[in-house]
């Protein structure tokens, strides 16, 4: 069983005029009911609740979303992904000199990890300068000797010497990626934010009744969404820390009000309350 993708909405306004957030929660929720293969005749836009899914066996769903941060005090949802776009326009970048590169073949399936120093990667040309120094490091270092080869020391480019804080070469090892790809979580944004997990469930009890009355539903659904980019790999092991958060506070789930309460990455879903299941990978 799997869900259609894209769906099929019932509101056409839904397609043509959303905002775009509406449009990011659009292709969260389209990613979400792929991952736990729920059967949807059609998804109704609108707000408080932010979906209502009408299933196949005739249940209509209301679905509340609110984004997970991970450093609430370090990194805003917009701080996140504006480092997320640059690094994939990095990522984009590397990948078209590495095709070019006389040792395209090293390059392209050796695993790379690149750890960044800061939570702003420049743009423009600066950007491209970046990736033609990574590729000229990557150039030299493929070519020595050893399993793991970590280069911190980037004295020769200063571009990577202001913005990488290292990066790792794997050669010899199977190529887990198709590219190269971010290795560390960005931004320092390090583990579940139990507070604000907390603080989310307190603001969505307040407007249960209120999502109940207006929606007319038969189950009243709550997602947290960790937005996490499929190109930025390698996060902490987040799901199970979100199983041990819903083990430690089932009791704060259960009068949060909401039938399901889920916590969702591109990569993974957990079923939070009331029972505890994951789908997908077992890292977010």
């Amino acid at each position: 069983m799997t869900a259609p993708n894209p769906c099929n909405y019932a509101d056409d306004t839904c397609n043509n005029a959303c905002s775009a957030k509406k449009k990011h929660e659009r292709h969260t929720l389209e990613s979400f009911l792929s991952l736990i293969e729920l059967e949807v005749r059609n998804v109704q836009c609108r707000e408080g609740p932010d979906f209502i899914i009408a299933t196949v066996d005739g249940s209509r769903i209301g679905l509340e979303l609110a984004e997970h941060l991970q450093d609430g005090s370090a990194c805003s949802g917009k701080v996140l992904r504006s480092f997320e776009s640059r690094v994939c326009r990095l990522l984009d970048i590397i990948e078209s000199l590495v095709a070019a590169h006389p040792d395209s073949s090293a390059l392209q399936h050796t695993p790379t990890s690149l750890c960044f120093k800061q939570k702003m990667l420049p743009k423009g040309t600066a950007l491209s300068r970046l990736a033609e120094e990574l590729i000229s490091v990557a150039s030299v270092s493929t070519r020595k000797p050893g399993t793991e080869i970590v280069v911190t020391d980037f004295d020769q480019h200063p571009l990577s010497t202001q913005y990488v804080k290292k990066v790792v070469f794997q050669p010899g090892h199977p190529a887990r990626f198709s590219r190269w790809y971010c290795g560390e979580a960005m931004c320092g944004c390090v583990g579940l934010n139990v507070k604000h997990v907390k603080d989310i469930l307190e603001s969505k009890a307040a407007k249960v009744h209120t999502y109940r009355a207006g929606a007319a539903v038969s189950e009243l659904w709550l997602m947290i969404f960790s937005d996490n980019s499929p190109y930025i790999s390698a996060f902490p092991p987040l799901v199970q820390e979100v199983k041990q958060f819903a083990h430690n506070n089932s009791e704060v789930l259960a009068a949060s009000g909401f039938d399901q309460v889920w916590f969702f990455s591109f990569h993974s879903a957990v079923s939070m309350y009331p029972t505890i299941k994951s789908w997908g990978s077992e890292t977010f």
